[in-house]
């Protein structure tokens, strides 16, 4: 199983802090950078409306900086749904605790914001916002406004242990180029954010959880390891097969030398001292 997916959580902007010991702004610092993006978010809003995107009252409102929507469409062509992109006049309103479900419900919503891993290894977590340009650049801009607040999640699944790992700022080459577009005023200045997103430790987090037993492939040694055996020599099913010596390597179809003959057996289940010596396990 892999799943990306975007995640917002006003809370772990400290967690992220206080783990790194990096900090870009201060609360008030924070406030002025998001007043000071104004012209910059508006152009986002400009560039999604020629794309079909449409206003509602709410745009510029004293509450919304920018409230619009976008009607989704079936295959058939029927109205579906509408996605809402609302941001706030003011940044705190975001760490506004009976606002945060609809945050989350839109900053989550993969019809407006859609994780992708660029290099489709899960090894490497080249992970961004697969939207338009304009909403990756929303979605980028607050990334480095508040890190961890925002992030990609990248989890996938690893013989024994399930492996997350979230991307908390945009990539640096994205920081070069709209850095000064943005009048960001930051601690350290740009080079304090480039440092940052190239800093595996500062840029991603990575969570291992081991798996419980069900979810292990039989076939697993973390699965076979925990099985009860019995302590009497067995007459074993498998004894009488002929098994194809070919050089294939598939985990998920018993890995020991070809061993899959095309039965599903579980070729790990027997223990060392009660082996009835089929000749092609791993004892």
């Amino acid at each position: 199983m892999v799943a990306l997916t975007c995640r917002f959580d006003p809370q772990q902007m400290s967690v992220w802090s206080n783990r790194t010991g990096v900090h870009f702004f201060t609360d008030a610092q924070r406030d002025e950078a998001y007043l000071l993006a104004r012209p910059f978010l508006l152009e986002q809003m400009r560039i999604l409306l020629e794309a079909g995107w449409k206003k509602s009252d709410r745009t510029g409102s004293d509450e919304s900086l920018i409230d619009i929507y976008k009607p989704r469409t079936s295959n058939k062509g029927q109205k579906k749904r509408v996605i809402n992109l609302t941001l706030p006049l003011t940044f705190d309103a975001f760490l506004d605790t009976p606002k945060a479900k609809a945050w989350r419900t839109m900053f989550e919503n993969t019809d407006v914001f859609k994780a992708v891993n660029q290099s489709g290894n899960n090894l490497n977590h080249d992970l961004y916002i697969d939207s338009s340009r304009a909403l990756a650049n929303i979605f980028f801009f607050l990334q480095i406004l508040a890190p961890g607040m925002l992030v990609i999640n990248h989890e996938y699944q690893l013989s024994d242990v399930t492996v997350k790992v979230s991307k908390m700022l945009p990539r640096a080459h994205w920081i070069q180029k709209n850095f000064q577009t943005l009048n960001l005023t930051v601690t350290g200045g740009m080079d304090a954010l480039l440092t940052a997103a190239k800093d595996q430790k500062a840029a991603f987090h990575e969570e291992k959880t081991a798996r419980e037993q069900n979810d292990l492939p039989r076939s697993s040694p973390a699965a076979a390891a925990t099985r009860t055996t019995t302590t009497t020599t067995p007459r074993h099913r498998n004894s009488r097969k002929k098994y194809n010596y070919s050089s294939r390597n598939s985990e998920a179809r018993y890995v020991s030398d070809g061993m899959d003959d095309g039965t599903g057996y579980d070729w790990t289940a027997c223990s060392k001292d009660s082996c009835a010596w089929c000749g092609r396990c791993q004892y």
